[in-house]
């Protein structure tokens, strides 16, 4: 079946299951419930027995899992692809000519928010999972939000690095960012220079972004003639195993 005759359930399913993933709304079992309800969208014939395997959390895949995992590629392999569109409409293509990735070097998972008196608790703790949104390669969702804050301040010449180096092949979520420049700045003196002003909006920027994100993926999702990759295939293709 061409990708373009998919019924509607389908593409409705896997916009359902990616955002459910970039939104985490849940503390925890956000893949599990995305796989569920992909699956009851997706499948007429879908059993008991099949559902209780998707959402088994042993620290083994179910032969449900994996059939899953047979169709539709892994959020960590697609919101890259996502990702490198959203950064383009950000910060646009002339900035996107010049950079095939953003760093704000800080570690992946844990990151510890600055002991500032003047950040109230709350605040702080929505901060922390900002900083904590940091697994998506070469365009995070922490990085393009604090960079989002950096650029609106002019304040990139205050707290970029300077690397010489280009990108290699392996590292490239696209071909067309071989070569290109790596944009690095300084994620920990950004955090240590913040205020509560400064905290409050860029929890206020990581909804936009959150927001632009799933706006972006139901444009590719819905028109994805728009979005081509250098293999001749539609962005959408990409988001599914063959």
């Amino acid at each position: 079946m061409n990708f373009k005759e998919i019924p509607q359930e389908k593409n409705m399913a896997l916009l359902l299951y990616l955002s459910l993933q970039a939104l985490h709304l849940f503390k925890d079992g956000n893949g599990r419930t995305g796989r569920v309800i992909y699956s009851t969208i997706t499948n007429e014939n879908i059993t008991k027995d099949y559902l209780k395997e998707l959402v088994e959390h042993n620290g083994e895949k179910s032969l449900s899992r994996e059939k899953f995992a047979e169709n539709i590629k892994s959020p960590e392999k697609i919101y890259p692809l996502i990702n490198r569109e959203l950064f383009k409409d950000i910060f646009g293509q002339d900035f996107q000519n010049i950079y095939g990735r953003i760093t704000a070097q800080l570690q992946l998972g844990f990151v510890e928010v600055p002991n500032n008196e003047n950040i109230s608790k709350n605040t702080k703790k929505e901060l922390l999972k900002i900083l904590a949104d940091g697994g998506v390669r070469n365009f995070s969702f922490r990085d393009i939000t604090l960079l989002q804050f950096i650029q609106k301040h002019n304040l990139l010449e205050k707290y970029q690095y300077q690397i010489d180096r280009k990108l290699t092949i392996e590292e490239c979520t696209n071909s067309d960012d071989y070569n290109k420049s790596i944009l690095s700045f300084d994620g920990e003196k950004l955090l240590d220079d913040l205020n509560q002003t400064d905290a409050v909006e860029i929890i206020s920027i990581s909804r936009d972004v959150k927001k632009e994100f799933v706006e972006k993926m139901i444009d590719i999702i819905s028109n994805s003639e728009k979005y081509s990759t250098n293999q001749e295939k539609t962005l959408k293709e990409e988001f599914v195993n063959a």
